[in-house]
């Protein structure tokens, strides 16, 4: 559920509750004990004209594991909602709107853990194969040099200078001689020279197993036409989605290596 999309925290908590398992029975206690009040007092909250304290607000973002730019958004939420005059709303609302622009930009959205420089970008987002080697040393089936080279399929040359890179970089690690991976994750933002690179590399090695698909996998191509104003919240949907995807996977055993594509883009006239 996007927190962004909300303008009154009431409400967010309201919906977020009704979204979750059996429509969130038992929430309202296990939250009103995590926050150490009566359960009366936070059902005042959520149905009356009674607003929570700040510390009550922080509690309420940790009991929903936000993460640090969602709890920002929360908590003024909760400022506006208590402020007792109207210049001091409009500062608040303001400040909302910024903070509602900075959450279009999906790297302050997903956690990573390390941006390399920019002459490690150039060479790490020059082929697949980088990233393809990085995650695979994370399947104990490949933690060694000869299983990764066997499946890349890459020349004895070439693939050593990924390693070298690789282990440099601290991507990879040796350990009791196993090659495994080191930081989990690296993100290229979408002003980056490298974005298109990288999106073009996952996406030709797709095509290249388009002929060879099971039916345990998927490829989905649907182009569409659709109102304007359904555009954003299918993007916003979509941002939500690869959030949750990216809980499952960091708590998913290293077993298969895997891509997933995904392209949302307004088709616009060519230009020849």
């Amino acid at each position: 559920m996007n927190l962004f999309s909300f303008n009154n925290y009431k409400k967010y908590i309201k919906e977020r509750i009704k979204n979750m398992p059996r429509k969130g029975r038992g929430v309202l206690l296990k939250m009103s004990n995590y926050m150490r009040i009566h359960p009366s007092m936070l059902s005042q909250v959520l149905n009356g004209a009674v607003d929570l304290s700040l510390e009550q607000a922080q509690n309420v973002c940790e009991f929903f594991t936000l993460n640090e730019l969602e709890t920002e958004y929360f908590i003024i939420l909760v400022e506006y909602e208590r402020a007792g005059t109207k210049s001091l709303k409009d500062h608040f609302n303001r400040v909302l709107q910024k903070q509602k622009e900075s959450s279009k930009q999906l790297s302050k959205r997903l956690e990573f853990d390390l941006v390399l420089d920019e002459k490690a970008q150039a060479q790490f987002y020059s082929h697949w194969s980088y990233s393809g080697i990085s995650l695979l040393s994370s399947i104990p089936e490949y933690q060694n040099i000869d299983a990764i080279a066997e499946f890349i399929g890459l020349p004895k040359k070439k693939f050593k200078k990924i390693i070298d890179f690789l282990i440099q970089s601290q991507l990879c690690i040796i350990e009791d001689g196993k090659i495994m991976m080191g930081k989990a994750r690296t993100f290229v933002d979408s002003d980056s020279l490298f974005t298109q690179r990288h999106h073009t590399n996952w996406r030709l090695k797709s095509i290249q197993q388009c002929d060879s698909i099971t039916p345990d996998e998927l490829m989905y191509t649907n182009p569409v036409t659709l109102s304007k104003k359904d555009f954003l919240p299918i993007r916003e949907e979509l941002v939500e989605f690869i959030k949750s995807f990216g809980k499952r996977i960091s708590e998913s055993n290293c077993e298969e290596l895997a891509v997933l594509n995904i392209d949302w883009i307004k088709l616009r006239k060519s230009s020849y």
